[in-house]
């Protein structure tokens, strides 16, 4: 299987995909049905995780979850490309797999495997297997001018997907489920420079503030976009907020149409804003989470490595764009 790029589409064109439908298939007489495969595609927390400096313009690559992995020796590659189609950078990966759990196997990269970007403007990085496109994460490069007159260098800047996803999975509380919001925040969300940047989660259901963060709690670093993760709670005040009490799952899936804003604290401004719809206590998936979705290079698998867990598990989580 193999990974390469092709060139940038916008943002909005659905960036990265995969997973088919199942499809049966019969075989001779007396044979159980076999299904089809599902299309290799990487895990997306994984890909917006990936090591990117905003002072160098260097891109480290690492170990990426591949999700439907296929039987060993493993044939993929990532490919970085410029805007015109050609060749930045290639990099293969291993044939064996470091880890397997059952259709998510752990890929690791054949030698160091970065590529530092100098000039600005529009690349694409794909990640392919078996010859085939299995991601695609469009990023554009920034040179950013310093305003100093006694030290005029110029910062590079990565912006891509981080400022447009997140996604929810099941924290505990008490022995119950209590959702967690991660989003990638950074440098390029701050109004002024400052060391960090305190934010605020809210929740609106159908309109009505239901839930927020603590209003004590939470900061954006300045530097390339991190994952942050929020709990909610109850709205309550500065003063109340030791107590708090939390937002549980059931309290997000009451049937209902939702907003997720994040707002800098600083100034109130929103730096983001996610909406979903809950109807039959479950969250309602965005088309790119569903199986099937075309094109398949923009699939986002619903599952994200389990953090903290002594062995290699997953978790489910439900995907949100901005």
């Amino acid at each position: 299987m193999q990974m390469i790029a092709r060139i940038v589409k916008p943002l909005s064109g659905g960036m990265l995909s995969n997973a088919a439908l199942l499809c049966l298939l019969t075989v001779a007489s007396g044979a159980l049905p076999v299904f089809a495969e599902n299309p290799p595609t990487f895990l997306f927390e994984g890909l917006l995780d990936t090591y990117f400096d905003d002072r160098s313009g260097l891109i480290a690559f690492d170990d990426y979850d591949l999700a439907f992995a296929p039987d060993e020796p493993l044939d993929a590659r990532i490919t970085v490309l410029h805007s015109d189609g050609s060749e930045a950078a290639s990099f293969r990966f291993h044939p064996a797999y470091r880890n397997r759990a059952g259709v998510i196997a752990r890929a690791s990269l054949e030698n160091p495997a970065d590529v530092t970007l100098t000039e600005p403007g529009n690349y694409l990085i794909e990640f392919s297997v078996n010859g085939q496109p299995g991601n695609q994460f469009p990023v554009s490069l920034e040179r950013i001018g310093s305003g100093d007159a006694f030290n005029p260098d110029a910062a590079l800047r990565f912006h891509g997907p981080w400022s447009r996803y997140a996604h929810i999975k099941m924290d505990q509380w008490q022995g119950s489920d209590w959702p967690v919001l991660s989003f990638w925040a950074g440098q390029r969300d701050f109004a002024e420079t400052a060391f960090q940047e305190p934010f605020m989660v809210e929740m609106k259901r159908n309109g009505e503030l239901v839930a927020h963060s603590k209003l004590t709690q939470g900061s954006i670093p300045n530097k390339h976009y991190q994952r942050i993760e929020a709990h909610l709670y109850h709205p309550h005040d500065r003063q109340a907020s030791p107590n708090a009490k939390p937002f549980m799952k059931a309290d997000w899936t009451r049937s209902g149409e939702y907003e997720i804003t994040i707002s800098r604290q600083s100034d109130n401004e929103i730096i983001r804003s996610f909406d979903y719809t809950a109807s039959n206590g479950e969250i309602e998936p965005i088309s790119e989470a569903r199986p099937g979705y075309q094109p398949h290079t923009g699939y986002l698998a619903p599952r994200a490595i389990k953090k903290g867990s002594p062995g290699y598990e997953f978790t489910a989580v439900i995907w949100l764009k901005n």
